[in-house]
């Protein structure tokens, strides 16, 4: 890097005027160039509330300051005024540091003139300053014996008046604003054509052609100024004579397009096998992470199994407890049998008895526990639903529209007064007053029904009874009666002030679409209400009355079956199968084929860990069905994927047993046997629309969008 040396005529000025003696005993001698001097930033205040900054040495005291602010503002030094930031006048001996100097070394004053005719105004700062006309340059020369050598460098003056082309005035500041081509320079003076000797300005467009004489086509004027240089010519001399067959036979073109066709071809093989190779390598990772997931989920699965049997919830979770009790039960009168004669087995058997007695009543208190927080959790269900305000997309551009109507708005105040109601952590003065909301909530009612009567008086009991002292466990009781009665206050359509409408209209409009009558309990369900699998015909017997004939027959644990069949479409969307009936068969259907169909066990090893066993394709080459498919573990169906064909690695009573089984399944499931077949070859796939969206309100109902 230049280091570059500027100095100003300013900058010298202010040198002579820093070197000044002030008093006859202290003298003070001030260099700029003295880098070492810490410097104060002082900002003066005109009186024009503007401001002025300058940089000093905080050696330098008031009266050095006025006289560089004399050649500043071309005023005499005499007539300058410094105040502090408190308008007290400052002594001219008072040097810089002793000011309370403020963050980043800076001080602010009031600068003033004792002249009333010459006011100091921070515009007229360097007014009469002349510009800079010659500076000196230090650079940087190894051939001198500093090792740099100074340049006197002359600055020109090309400052232009700018041409006024208009603007306007800020009538509130006053100040004037030109117009952008007034802050713009001249145009660039036009050079006459006899300084101009280019192409450029010679030829209207441009046109390439072929000559011979390429060293004459690049001029093309004779100039005086212009010179040719001759270094890169070249002098041809003619060599000796050379026929067609040599020079053919020199330049040897069929080797060369060999060699060419040679070096493209292992070009392209190396290409071709280092694809081959990146694609190795990715299915090689890709059965490597799969292999990963089938253990990372068979894992997740245990301990799914692991929590339903701590903490069951769920339907299946509950059936799978019966079903470990019954073969808990069924293992401990083998054993009974084995060890035990006698009256000591019948004893036996009553201990046996009285155990599973205890695990079932366990079993069912924590049924009956979860049977509640559905309810509660129903409840609130109802109260959302009937709750939210009415959203849908209006045809008007699409627009999102939202609809808070007085309907919701009073059913959210329900909903606030039952879960205040419901809270039993309230004191006794919350509880009271949640009790004398509800009250006057219900008499505040145009109609008077024997319903609300019956929960003011119970109402007006548990007041009492809360009021003589009585805790919330003695009065719990009555408290979920009053819970129950006000919740069938409010799914009265005559009671509730309009707040159960919409969805009366939504289960009206699906009673007249989907429902079917119970030929046991009588009573017309939704089509989700009824168990349907792969052979349903009919809608005849609903969930809950076959549940009741359930519970007579030995309980069957459905998670292994569940696993089965999801890893089964698992595989048949990792295949690309379109139209399997994998998709269309239930968790029965599973639990039929592989206990009924194939016996639970492998077909190959008799392993029969249920956990461990997968049904996979026999042909993998179609796609899966009951009579398309094998009762393998995961080990099994690895190597059986692995074959071409079946006649050297099975033996014929085995592969004739296999084709049994499928038989089997294809008279079991007919049905899915036809629907599959549809499917795959009577169904134009280009003729389907989209399917239509439903918005859920509770468990059991579901509402079109046409119904908000």
């Amino acid at each position: 890097m230049n280091e570059i040396r500027t100095d100003f005529k300013l900058r010298r000025e202010l040198d002579k005027m820093c070197r000044v003696v002030f008093h006859s005993t202290e003298s003070l001698e001030y260099s700029i160039e003295d880098e070492s001097l810490d410097m104060i930033t002082v900002k003066f205040t005109t009186v024009d509330d503007n401001f002025f900054t300058q940089s000093y040495s905080s050696k330098l005291t008031i009266a050095n300051v006025k006289v560089i602010l004399g050649r500043v503002f071309s005023v005499p030094p005499l007539i300058l005024k410094i105040l502090d930031s408190d308008e007290n006048d400052i002594s001219d001996e008072k040097p810089l540091y002793t000011f309370d100097v403020e963050l980043y070394g800076k001080v602010e004053l009031f600068l003033l003139s004792t002249d009333p005719d010459r006011k100091i105004l921070a515009e007229n700062a360097y007014k009469d300053l002349v510009p800079v006309d010659v500076i000196t340059v230090r650079v940087e020369d190894p051939c001198y014996p500093e090792k740099y050598r100074e340049l006197i460098v002359e600055i020109e003056d090309r400052r232009i008046k700018k041409p006024f082309l208009g603007g306007f005035v800020n009538t509130q500041t006053h100040l004037e604003y030109h117009n952008g081509y007034s802050q713009t320079g001249p145009p660039k003076p036009k050079v006459p054509p006899w300084m101009k000797n280019h192409r450029d300005t010679q030829t209207y467009f441009y046109r390439s052609r072929m000559y011979d004489a390429h060293y004459e086509r690049a001029q093309q004027m004779a100039n005086e100024n212009t010179w040719i240089p001759n270094v890169n010519d070249k002098i041809m001399q003619a060599g000796p004579y050379e026929t067609a067959e040599e020079r053919e036979k020199r330049i040897d073109l069929p080797e060369k397009i060999r060699r060419i066709q040679r070096y493209f071809r292992a070009w392209k093989m190396r290409k071709a096998l280092r694809a081959l190779s990146d694609e190795y390598k990715k299915r090689i990772r890709l059965e490597k992470e799969y292999e990963e997931f089938l253990i990372r989920e068979d894992a997740e699965r245990r301990r799914r199994e692991l929590i339903a049997k701590v903490f069951p919830r769920t339907k299946e979770d509950f059936r799978m407890l019966h079903a470990m009790v019954h073969r808990w039960k069924l293992a401990e009168i083998r054993k009974i049998c084995e060890n035990f004669s006698g009256p000591a087995k019948i004893s036996e058997f009553y201990i046996l008895l009285e155990k599973e007695i205890q695990l079932l009543n366990t079993i069912d208190k924590q049924r009956q526990k979860m049977k509640e927080d559905y309810e509660m959790k129903k409840e609130e269900e109802f109260f959302l639903t009937i709750g939210t305000p009415l959203e849908w997309n209006s045809n008007y551009r699409n627009l999102y529209v939202q609809m808070d109507t007085l309907e919701t708005q009073k059913a959210r105040q329900y909903h606030d007064l039952f879960r205040t109601l419901r809270d039993h952590d309230l004191c006794k003065e919350r509880r009271l007053n949640a009790l004398f909301n509800v009250k006057k909530q219900l008499q505040d009612q145009d109609h008077n029904c024997q319903l609300s009567n019956e929960i003011v008086e119970l109402i007006d009991r548990c007041c009492v009874l809360i009021s003589r002292g009585f805790e919330y466990k003695q009065l719990e009781m009555l408290q979920k009666r009053i819970e129950h009665l006000l919740m069938k206050h409010l799914n009265q359509r005559e009671c509730n002030e309009g707040i159960t409408n919409r969805l009366v209209r939504v289960k009206e409009k699906v009673m007249h679409q989907d429902l079917f009558l119970c030929q046991r309990c009588q009573k017309l369900k939704s089509h989700n209400e009824f168990p349907i699998d792969s052979r349903t015909k009919l809608l005849r017997i609903c969930n809950s009355c076959i549940w009741i004939d359930k519970v007579q027959q030995p309980p069957i644990n459905m998670a292994p079956y569940a696993y089965i069949l999801k890893c089964i479409r698992r595989e048949e969307r990792r295949k690309g199968a379109q139209s399997s009936v994998a998709f269309v068969l239930g968790n029965e259907d599973i639990q039929y084929i592989v206990d009924h169909i194939w016996h639970g066990h492998s077909a190959l090893s008799e392993c029969d860990d249920i956990h461990a066993l997968r049904l996979a394709r026999w042909e993998k080459d179609k796609e899966w069905s009951p009579w398309n498919c094998v009762l393998l573990t995961t080990e099994e169906i690895r190597n059986h994927n692995q074959l071409e064909k079946f006649e050297g690695a099975y033996e014929y009573e085995f592969i004739e047993k296999v084709q049994h089984k499928h038989l089997d399944g294809k008279v079991y499931f007919k049905k899915a046997y036809k629907y599959g077949n549809t499917v795959k070859y009577g169904v134009d796939w280009s003729k389907i629309e989209g399917h239509i969206d439903f918005v859920a309100v509770n468990s059991k109902v579901r509402i079109p969008p046409t119904c908000h």
